[in-house]
């Protein structure tokens, strides 16, 4: 079992290196000390090493499926749209 973030691959895949003040190998996976981590889709949030192991999934994808933009979402109806606006 991996001891720290840093040897652990999906935490170690997540963590904020701009936010974070501590590296990942100095963090323990089972701390409750909130810190910042990033998904791939670059949405920044904070929680505990132990809390994203229960629950990796980033708050902000969660409720937008990743992105709001309607390009994104149905591409088919942008195209039809008039680019004249």
């Amino acid at each position: 079992m991996a001891q720290t973030v840093a040897d652990h691959p999906a935490l170690g895949a997540l963590w904020d290196t701009a936010k974070n003040p501590d590296s990942p190998s100095a963090v323990a996976t089972t701390s409750y000390k909130a810190s910042w981590w990033a998904c791939p889709r670059g949405h920044s949030f904070q929680r505990s090493p132990r809390a994203l192991l229960r629950d990796p999934a980033c708050p902000q994808c969660k409720v937008t499926g990743g992105t709001a933009s309607l390009a994104d979402k149905r591409p088919d109806f942008c195209d039809r749209l008039d680019r004249a606006y």
